[in-house]
């Protein structure tokens, strides 16, 4: 058996060196690099943030210096107790299912609740449109004066209506309004 042979002295630190400085630039691009440009990408990502962070903070300072709009004086219900202000919403959702076309089944005022100085009234109803109606009473119901809120609302295929039938649809929703009454009591 013969042994190993040996690399003279020199060539062999020589040798040593270079697997030191390889395995070196091995874990340079295998660990560093890679930290060091994940580095670069948080800090861009950071001064990124700080740019949303100022831009936010100059909204909300608009934000805070703009006036404040009071809500136009017909936003609300107008009767002397919440149930009349009910009965009068009943009415103008009752004119405003007739005005888009729809049938109304039933419309039932519920329980007026106190709301800050004010009581809030509902109605529940049960009505039938086309897709044409019920989208023409939702705009009425949304856009006019006093302000009323959607609470609920299920739209279903009317019953019997027939697959070929152009959107016949059953609706049952609950619809609030805010009554300033002079006796704001829930009565």
């Amino acid at each position: 058996m013969t042994a190993p042979r040996r690399l003279p002295a020199p060539l062999g630190a020589v040798a040593a060196l270079g697997l030191v400085a390889a395995l070196a630039g091995l874990g340079w691009f295998g660990a560093a690099a890679p930290l060091l440009a994940h580095r670069a990408a948080l800090i861009e990502r950071a001064a990124v943030a700080q740019e949303q962070a100022a831009r936010f903070a100059g909204a909300l300072a608009q934000a805070e210096a703009a006036p404040v709009v009071a809500a136009p004086a017909d936003a609300a219900l107008a009767a002397p107790t919440p149930m009349r202000a009910a009965a009068a919403l009943q009415g103008r959702l009752d004119a405003a299912v007739a005005a888009a076309g729809g049938t109304l089944r039933s419309a039932q005022v519920l329980d007026p609740r106190p709301l800050e100085g004010a009581a809030r009234v509902a109605v529940t109803l049960d009505a039938s449109f086309d897709a044409a109606g019920l989208r023409d009473f939702l705009h009425a119901v949304e856009t006019g004066a006093p302000l009323v809120f959607v609470e609920s609302l299920d739209v279903r295929r009317a019953p019997g209506a027939e697959e070929a039938e152009a959107g016949g649809v059953a609706v049952r929703a609950t619809l609030w309004a805010v009554a300033a009454t002079d006796a704001a009591e829930a009565r």
